[in-house]
């Protein structure tokens, strides 16, 4: 892939987001993303396979039950079911995604962030289900399509960043 169109759109956005100074326009960045699937038949391997990687913050959607976890994943309760979704990061930064297939099987996903590539990324908070947890933090992965411009390829969790009115 060139990726003379990707620096000179990082370029222009790069104007654009200091002539509009105040703006919410995120920072963006070239980056690379290294993408590494799993995918799993029984719940059990997949829970196996995912708890290996010892996430440190994340969500968690069972069959019965959601919550959010920081400071290490929790066990689940057998009453709480299968793993449907989830999203998770590992202390060094791994970004880690559960999807449950149609077909019925499970698909692990690891994201790695590159400092270079021939992408584009931002970063982006959102409102977390649970206000104790503050905001989700996103990582966001960009490339340029000839024909549409600039397309979100994938996201990464990266972690809560704690609102300001915790403990208040």
């Amino acid at each position: 892939m060139n990726s003379a169109p990707i620096a000179q759109l990082l370029f222009d956005y790069q104007a654009l987001r200091r002539t509009q100074a105040g703006s919410d326009l995120p920072e963006m960045r070239a980056a690379g993303l290294q993408l590494q699937q799993h995918r799993h038949a029984q719940s059990e391997a997949l829970w196996a396979a995912f708890s290996a990687y010892a996430p440190e913050q994340g969500w968690l959607k069972f069959q019965s039950q959601q919550l959010a976890f920081s400071n290490g994943l929790p066990s689940p309760a057998p009453a709480w079911g299968a793993l449907l979704q989830a999203e998770a990061v590992t202390a060094d930064g791994l970004s880690l995604a559960v999807h449950r297939l149609p077909g019925g099987d499970w698909t692990l996903i690891e994201k790695r962030h590159l400092d270079v590539g021939e992408l584009l990324c931002d970063q982006l908070d959102h409102l977390a289900h649970d206000p104790r947890f503050g905001a989700l933090r996103y990582r966001r992965y960009w490339t340029l399509d000839p024909e549409l411009g600039p397309v979100q390829t994938t996201a990464c969790f990266l972690g809560f960043q704690p609102n300001d009115t915790q403990g208040a």
